[in-house]
Order: C-alpha cells, then sequence, then structure tokens
C-alpha cells in the first residue's frame, strides 16, 4: 500500500475515534456536580445575561467576545507553522505530496468531498438545513436561519480577517490560504447544522448521536486531506482550517445554548 493511501486510511479511522469519543464525552448524562466548576460558573453567567440583556443580546455579546481570541489562536499557529526553524514540515509534506504521484481512486474521492466544502454546495446545503430546522422549530422559525446566517458570515469574514494577518503566499500548484476555508467549513457549518437539529430533536438515540458525530469528524478529515492530496493548499493550512472550524463551532455552540427557552437541554460544554 501507497504511503499516500495509508495517510488516507489511517486518518479515516482516527477521525471516527476521535468524533465518536469526544462526542460521547460531551453527550454523558453527568449532572452539573461532576463537570468542572468553572464551566458551571460561565453557564450560569450566561442565563443571567440572558435574563437581563436578553437571549439575543447574550447570543451577539458572547460571540463577539469569541471571535477576537479565534483569531488570535489561530494566526498564532500559522504564524508558527510557515517558519522553518520552529516547523520544518510544510514544504517536506507538500513535495512528499507531490512525489507521492496520482492514485486515481483517491484522485476521484478528493475532487468529489473539496466540492461538497465549496461555497456553492456550502450555500444550498446550509439553506435547504436551514429551512428544514425553521420548520422543525415551530415558535421560533426565525432562528434557525439567523444562526446559520451568522455561522457561514463569521467563517467568510473572520477566515479573511486571518488569512490577510498571516499573509500566506500561494502554494505553486494552488490558490489554498491559510486556514483552510474548506476544512473549517465542514466543521462550523456542517457541525453546527448537526447540533441545531439534535438540539431540536433531543429523542435521536444516544448512540445515533455519537455516529452522526463521528461523521462529521470523518468529513472533516477527508476535505482537508483531499486538499492537501491535490496541492490545493500548503500543508499547514489544513490543520489550521480544522482548528479555526472547532473553535468556531465551539463559539455558536456556546452562544446558541444562550436560547434555553428553544433548546432546554443544552449539549454539553
Amino acid at each position: 500500500m501507497k504511503g499516500i493511501v495509508a495517510l488516507f486510511v489511517l486518518g479515516v479511522v482516527a477521525s471516527a475515534l476521535v468524533g465518536a469519543t469526544v462526542a460521547a464525552k460531551l453527550d454523558g448524562h453527568d449532572g452539573p456536580g461532576q463537570r468542572f466548576d468553572f464551566v458551571d460558573r460561565l453557564r450560569s453567567q450566561r442565563t443571567s445575561m440572558a435574563r437581563s440583556l436578553g437571549e439575543l443580546a447574550t447570543f451577539l455579546c458572547i460571540v463577539s467576545a469569541a471571535l477576537p481570541p479565534v483569531v488570535f489562536i489561530v494566526w498564532l499557529v500559522g504564524m508558527a507553522g510557515l517558519r522553518p526553524q520552529i516547523w520544518p514540515g510544510n514544504e517536506r509534506l507538500f513535495e512528499w505530496f507531490q512525489a507521492e504521484g496520482d492514485v486515481s481512486w483517491l484522485t476521484s474521492v478528493s475532487e468529489f468531498v473539496t466540492k461538497t466544502a465549496e461555497w456553492g454546495p456550502i450555500v444550498v446545503i446550509a439553506g435547504t438545513g436551514a429551512i428544514v430546522l425553521a420548520l422543525m422549530a415551530s415558535n421560533t422559525r426565525w432562528l434557525p436561519l439567523f444562526l446559520i446566517l451568522s455561522a457561514l458570515v463569521a467563517e467568510r469574514y473572520v477566515q479573511k480577517v486571518i488569512t490577510g494577518l498571516v499573509n500566506e503566499p500561494f502554494p505553486p500548484t494552488g490558490l489554498g490560504t491559510y486556514p483552510s476555508g474548506g476544512a473549517a467549513r465542514v466543521i462550523c457549518v456542517y457541525g453546527f447544522i448537526l447540533f441545531l437539529f439534535l438540539q431540536l430533536r433531543p429523542g435521536v438515540p444516544r448512540g445515533r448521536r455519537i455516529a452522526l458525530w463521528s461523521a462529521i469528524a470523518v468529513w472533516a478529515f477527508m476535505v482537508g486531506y483531499a486538499r492537501a492530496y491535490l496541492l490545493l493548499h500548503w500543508p499547514i493550512d489544513i490543520p489550521g482550517g480544522w482548528l479555526f472550524g472547532v473553535l468556531l463551532l465551539v463559539t455558536f455552540v456556546a452562544a446558541t445554548n444562550a436560547f434555553e427557552r428553544v433548546f432546554p437541554t443544552p449539549m454539553a460544554e
């Protein structure tokens, strides 16, 4: 088995296991007393804010407060990854992907998978998901539309800010920039749609919920790997995109749980 195929298979298995493990931890049934005290305090403060400022204002405050640290963290990783004296593997990995050559079936899979994270399909899938979720949220049909639109706007424009700050040169074979938007969008947009669906349908069996989150993790890995394999990005762009997507998803999950009247059983934080 060629190394490039072995890495793909290993990544799919590892991402499935990581996604399932994290989802199982967050989907636990432990009570407040069994969680970290500071998380409980943050949750209590968010509830107090929602009662005094209103749920929408609390959502906006949490997102606004979280985005600058997100930018800083992702920027810091990008700047470190682009310095050969800190991490010399960026160009070496790029050359390795070039040298491994073309595997026909992997190329076909990669070309298909990467298209699912481009802006055209993202808008169509997100729009369809928003409409379905709006129909599910009978009393607040506007809320899923607003939340998903907010996630789309945040991903697009915060990514542009980070890209401008890092100012990474294009790879010789593509126009990808840091962080990878495709890798980020699978997590923060598709993952957020899944989160909203599960919040509106709390009766979905635990095993199925874990499987769905595991599928998101595998999807995110495959999109990232495909973009590196197709030489659209420098390798450092991919983990940067995953990190960016995870931080945005955590931000929007925490902020969305302010709408306690709509989502009375918040996902563990």
